[in-house]
Order: C-alpha cells, then structure tokens, then sequence
C-alpha cells in the first residue's frame, strides 16, 4: 500500500515538471518569433514610399457624420464647416508649400473638376492674395473658357476687371459670335474695367 502510494505521488510530481516544461519551451517560443513583416498582407505602411499595387485602391466611407474622407495635414489643422472627401493642408512654414500638386504630360489633363448641378470649381480667399492665379509659359492662353452660357463673369466690390499688358500685347481680348457681350462685368462699388495701361493713339495730320 505504501509503496503504492509513493509511486502515485512520484508520477504526479513528474506529469507537473512536464506541465511546467512545456509551458515554458511555449513562451520561449513566442518570444523569439520574429514579427510578421508590413505590409505583406496589403497594408498601406505610414513612414513608406515603397507602398505599390497594380490595382485600384479605394476607401468607402459610410455612415452619415464622417468629418472627412482621406486627409494630409502639415503639422496639424482645425477643420471648418466643410466635409471634404479629401484634404490635402500646407502651411507653407513646415513641410509643404503647396497642398496639391497635379502634374499632367503628353496633352493629359492636370485636374478636371466635372459637376453635376454644383459647382465644379469653387476658390474663396480671405488675403491680398489673388484667389485665382493663371501662368502660362508657352505661346498658349493663360485661360481657355468655352461655355454654352456665359463665359466669364465677375462681380466685385471693387474693380470687377483689371487687365494689364506688356510687350505689345492686349490686356483683354474678348470675342463674341452670338448676340451676347464679349465680355459682361457688374460692380457694386469701383470700375466696371480698369485699364492702367492705355494704348495710346497715333496723332492726326494737320488738314
């Protein structure tokens, strides 16, 4: 009977350091696995230029509250009243200069801005800055607008328009092929058009 007992108590005593041993060759193991790389499974990685898919990528945002859809901020910026789909933030004293570049070559189109009943383009600005700046570099126009209504109108609390020209060339050139204006601008308070530079004309002969 003892020895019975002795030998019940040794196989307990063995089955507990088997327990032990196995739950400690178990934590060994999890502590020298090696982390599973980023990215691998499709994950976009912060920190990465290296984040490539031949296929689309897309976020679909639900729901009914969503401030935004995808942003880029530059050290950080307080959004207003507007729930844009994208925010793209420079501060122009951080990191970025410019919050969005679009670069077109081969006649493709930069940005295309196509509404529905909306607006297709919409620029405020709050400074001395002009809200809309056009460069061109080449021989073409600085800007092209073809419209079935029309083209260009502006209102303003000061000059409507203002048109400036150098090397000969016209501050403004306007052409209509209906019975519309060439060119229609209203004010509330200044110049309809302002020409600081007026081409001046050649004198008449004496009779």
């Amino acid at each position: 009977m003892l020895q019975r007992l002795m030998d019940r108590r040794r196989m307990l005593r063995l089955g507990g350091m088997a327990t032990a041993g196995a739950a400690a060759a178990t934590v060994a193991s999890v502590a020298s696995a090696s982390p599973a790389a980023a990215g691998v499974d499709g994950d976009v990685v912060l920190g990465s230029v290296s984040n490539s898919t031949p296929n689309a990528t897309g976020i679909d945002v639900t729901g009914t509250s969503a401030p935004l859809g995808f942003g880029v901020t530059d050290n950080g910026f307080s959004f207003t009243s507007i729930f844009p789909a994208i925010v793209a933030h420079a501060k122009g004293q951080g990191n970025f200069n410019a919050g969005v570049l679009a670069y077109a070559e081969n006649s493709a189109t930069a940005v295309r801005a196509v509404a529905n009943d909306a607006s297709a383009l919409f620029a405020s600005n709050a400074s001395e800055f002009p809200t809309l700046e056009v460069n061109n570099l080449g021989s073409g126009p600085g800007a092209h607008v073809t419209a079935t209504g029309e083209g260009v109108k502006v209102e303003s609390g000061g000059n409507a328009l203002t048109a400036t020209a150098s090397a000969g060339g016209a501050g403004l050139a306007a052409t209509a092929t209906e019975t519309g204006p060439a060119v229609q601008a209203i004010v509330a308070n200044g110049n309809s058009l302002s020409r600081p530079f007026a081409r001046s004309r050649p004198a008449r002969a004496a009779p």
